[in-house]
């Protein structure tokens, strides 16, 4: 029996379990493969598009197919069509949180919520990707109503959501320095408030993770100054300047959690996404030679703080989301 058998066996005969294991292990291996997975996702995204828009399957499931299809898009989708037809589904999912008609925040248990906010970040991520006139489309289409989705109880929503907004800026100002759309000053009124939030009800991880994240996005959207961080590498760092670059970041720190270093250096794929020319050789220069000790611990030191960056986005809500209910 091949991996693919295996994977093909769990999403369609697994339960809930086996098909979140599956989807998680085929975005890794789309990861590894990179553009050589494009066969290999096309013979799965069907049955990922099939458990997603499935309601009778478990949320954790369709979680990580939301989170699967984004991803693996990006590396290995054949082209506009399937990135668009992937988005659409994905918009349908977290689209269940928008306000209904009445103007009320729909209410939903937190799993079901923490679903929808990793369809809006897979969303983003291929909203990365798109031309500008697409990109204009899709504003037209949810612009107006994802400053709804900030009302959101679940924190992870919250800031998926507000990322997405600060990627829309970012790219529509491309071609439109001064864009500031529909209700924009009550949209930087909320986002401020979301950046200074000391509501009680809220935990202490809940709400510095949320006043980290929407002080950026506020920066971003008021005064246009792009995230701004930078992670250590061996011998090279890596520069995070844009929104599209923190998304990538954020989502293959969530596929590949402590190895994300090791592809940033080898991993031609992960370093064409954030510009990073090919990898570097032991003897080529800047790549230096075996690290002394101060070196490595300088290394897993930086490491370990990026990966805290992006864990604090995880698993630390999870906790105050649990906390909540």
């Amino acid at each position: 029996m091949t991996l693919s058998d295996a994977f093909e066996r769990c999403l369609k005969k697994g339960r809930g379990r086996e098909k979140s294991l599956a989807a998680h292990c085929l975005t890794l291996l789309c990861v590894q493969l990179g553009p050589d997975s494009e066969e290999l996702f096309k013979g799965f995204s069907g049955q990922l598009h099939t458990i997603l828009m499935d309601p009778s399957e478990s949320p954790e499931a369709r979680k990580k197919c939301a989170y699967a299809l984004g991803l693996c898009s990006l590396i290995a989708g054949s082209g506009m069509e399937d990135t668009i037809e992937s988005m659409k589904d994905l918009s349908t999912v977290f689209s269940g949180s928008y306000m209904k008609g009445d103007g009320t925040v729909p209410t939903h248990p937190p799993e079901v919520a923490l679903l929808h906010a990793s369809a809006a970040q897979s969303w983003g991520l291929l909203l990365s990707k798109l031309p500008p006139s697409f990109v204009k489309e899709c504003a037209e289409s949810h612009l107006y109503k994802l400053p709804g989705l900030l009302l959101s109880s679940e924190v992870e929503l919250r800031i998926a959501v507000g990322e997405v907004l600060a990627l829309f800026y970012e790219k529509l100002r491309e071609s439109d320095e001064d864009f500031e759309g529909e209700n924009f000053e009550q949209l930087l009124e909320l986002l401020g408030r979301l950046a200074r939030d000391s509501a009680k009800y809220r935990t202490k991880k809940e709400k510095k993770a949320q006043r980290a994240s929407f002080r950026d996005i506020l920066r971003s959207v008021e005064d246009d100054e792009a995230p701004d961080f930078s992670v250590r590498f061996g011998t090279e760092t890596l520069f995070i300047e844009t929104w599209s670059h923190r998304l990538y970041y954020d989502a293959l720190c969530q596929a590949l959690g402590s190895g994300i270093n090791l592809h940033l250096r080898d991993n031609e794929l992960v370093r064409d996404f954030f510009e990073l020319g090919t990898p570097l050789t032991p003897c080529a220069p800047g790549a230096g030679g075996r690290m002394t000790r101060s070196e490595k611990q300088y290394q897993n030191k930086m490491s370990d703080k990026a990966r805290t960056k992006v864990r604090n986005k995880t698993k630390d809500k999870r906790v105050a989301s649990f906390s909540e209910s």
